[in-house]
């Protein structure tokens, strides 16, 4: 970095380089520290996500900004992988409410909280806004068999599933 003349503009991918030229002189008005995520080009031609965070310092030789990059490139990948398997669900969930119905919702479990739910009047167990406990208690308590309603509270226990997907199990 410091053979290519400790310049950003050498290293940001130069898609997002627009992007932090723009970020970057408006701190120079204000003085106040930025977060962005980029991409970074490696030696090898590889590129990495970073998270940077640039704090202006003025110098008596002139403006510098001092800059913490963070490698991001695995949790972006999880993100994007995270975004495709929505995606391909969202799909699914199209294509069966065409021919039996429509019972769909999004649940984020990080946040606890049902943010979309879509059913037959009859058959609804949740509402917009449920916490995720709530959501899957009343979806338990809709199976016939006790068995089986003790079965998906243990398979989907929020915890369980956090740790789950932390560690890559998918549902």
């Amino acid at each position: 970095f410091a053979a290519m003349g400790n310049r950003m503009s050498a290293v940001i991918h130069p898609e997002d380089m627009a992007i932090m030229a723009d970020r970057l002189n408006a701190q120079l008005q204000t003085e106040n520290t930025i977060h962005n995520e980029n991409r970074l080009l490696c030696k090898d031609g590889t590129v990495k996500w970073i998270s940077i965070k640039a704090q202006l310092l003025l110098e008596h030789d002139g403006p510098y900004f001092y800059c913490v990059f963070v490698d991001i490139t695995e949790e972006r990948q999880l993100r994007e992988r995270v975004r495709e398997l929505y995606e391909e669900e969202l799909a699914y969930f199209a294509e069966l409410s065409s021919t039996e119905g429509s019972i769909q919702g999004t649940i984020d479990v990080t946040k606890h909280r049902m943010e979309t739910y879509l059913s037959t009047s009859d058959v609804a167990v949740a509402q917009v806004g449920d916490t995720y406990d709530k959501t899957i208690g009343n979806f338990a308590d809709s199976a016939v068999d006790p068995a089986y309603r003790a079965e998906i509270l243990r398979t989907l226990n929020r915890n369980k599933v956090l740790s789950d997907f932390s560690v890559g199990k998918l549902y």
